[in-house]
């Protein structure tokens, strides 16, 4: 039976095949602008650590980011027994942990629901609309308000106009009926899912585009993620070694075909 730490400020969980990392940093590098935000680090993802991050929480405190690791079957019960989230994001669901969870991603989006299930049946589910595995998600007695993220017209927020710079991405996003430009300091379209991710988290607590477009800008790429060297020669190295799975590796490579262009193979 569940007795998680049940608290009043933002309490956000964030799930999902890939991109759980990213969207953490990102999302707390926004919050950050204002707010003391306590967090994991690293891939210290398990239900014993959210325990560890339970037991730290003090009154100071203005929000909680999490990133659970659900690779196992009863990890997202496991976590949300220690604290209930009352914000919720999936990223997406892809064939990490396969093996662990059923070999189909039938059974890895039932593992997945288990976040929506646990979490706060009135709070924020955030999800991503062009991912067509999610749709395999079960939402079916969550009562709160979902809110879905990506690049088609009809989602809540919609990045458009995405396009490399230098250093990084542009893309416009419209907050508040307004077209708003955010600089993403990191590369692949992936990336501006995670980024979404967090905008549309930022958002629903208060956080204005101004505040935003500043945390974003301020975010700074895990190590091993997609990191980018400049090296002799105007070679480039892309390092993504972090856990790669079938879509992250898939995602390095778009960037490499993106920042090789005119560059010897």
């Amino acid at each position: 039976m569940l007795n998680p730490l049940i608290l009043n400020v933002p309490t956000i969980a964030i799930t999902g095949s890939s991109g759980k990392t990213t969207t953490r940093e990102i999302l707390a590098s926004i919050l950050e602008e204002k707010w003391k935000v306590l967090r994991n680090t690293g891939n210290k993802n398990l239900p014993n650590n959210t325990k560890q991050i339970a037991e730290s929480c003090e009154s100071s405190v203005d929000a909680i980011v999490l990133e659970l690791g659900m690779g196992k079957p009863g990890a997202g019960e496991k976590h949300c027994s220690h604290l209930q989230p009352n914000i919720s994001i999936i990223t997406n669901i892809g064939t990490a942990h396969y093996g662990n969870l059923g070999n189909s991603i039938e059974s890895t989006a039932k593992n997945k629901s288990a976040l929506i299930k646990y979490m706060k049946q009135d709070g924020l589910l955030v999800l991503n609309g062009d991912d067509e595995n999610s749709k395999l998600l079960d939402w079916s007695s969550f009562n709160g308000r979902i809110i879905r993220i990506g690049t088609k017209q009809d989602l809540d927020y919609c990045a458009t106009n995405i396009h490399y710079v230098n250093d990084g991405m542009e893309f416009n996003v419209k907050i508040d009926d307004v077209t708003e430009t955010f600089f993403l300091p990191s590369f692949g379209f992936h990336n501006i899912h995670n980024a979404l991710l967090a905008i549309a988290v930022a958002h629903g607590v208060g956080f204005s585009a101004t505040e935003i477009r500043s945390g974003l800008a301020k975010y700074v790429v895990p190590i091993k993620r997609l990191n980018v060297y400049e090296l002799c020669n105007e070679s480039l190295l892309i390092d993504d070694t972090v856990n790669a799975n079938p879509q992250s590796v898939n995602s390095a490579l778009d960037v490499q075909e993106e920042l090789g262009e005119g560059k010897k193979g």
